[in-house]
């Protein structure tokens, strides 16, 4: 795994610092998240415009944080870790 990513399922439990995202970009866009028809698309973008992360999904479910750089992946646990 690269030192700019984080597991989104470890040991079979959903990792915290990505509950706790969701949730912040959930308050925060409540009303792009309502009026979007593309709810995974909307939440694909917004990870990529709030945190610079790309979700990377396989076998049908979202199984990583690819973040653009180490620095932005150590603003994000300072934020939600």
């Amino acid at each position: 795994m690269k030192s700019n990513s984080l597991l989104i399922i470890r040991d079979g439990k959903i990792n915290s610092v990505f509950v706790k995202a969701n949730q912040f970009l959930y308050t925060h866009c409540k009303t792009e998240f309502d009026l979007s028809t593309d709810k995974e698309g909307m939440l694909l973008n917004l990870w990529k415009i709030k945190f610079k992360a790309t979700l990377e999904k396989t076998n049908g479910y979202f199984d990583k944080i690819i973040f653009e750089s180490d620095n932005d992946l150590s603003m994000f646990m300072i934020r939600f870790g």
